[in-house]
């Protein structure tokens, strides 16, 4: 019995190995640039959802700054598989 990323799907074979299928979409500039804006992304995540809580008058709230600080670590995890992908 065939796996299902060893299952025909079209034309392409899903495989497990996801920087393969990212190295054979995008040129090396795109997912420097890419990883880049991760980043920024995360960075504005941050800043709205865990420093925005220091300018308020609401209390301070332990879900929005897990949540900042989640979506900011999965920013830097996304840049580095990318750039990492293009080796």
């Amino acid at each position: 019995m065939k796996r299902h990323w060893e299952r025909p799907v079209g034309r392409a074979l899903l495989r497990p190995d996801r920087r393969a299928i990212l190295r054979a979409q995008m040129n090396p500039k795109q997912r420097e640039v890419f990883a880049e804006k991760s980043i920024d992304l995360g960075h504005v995540t941050f800043g709205a959802l865990v420093v925005g809580q220091f300018l308020t008058e609401r209390p301070f709230s332990w879900v929005l700054f897990v949540l900042g600080v989640v979506v900011l670590a999965a920013s830097y995890a996304v840049s580095y598989l990318l750039l990492k992908g293009g080796e």
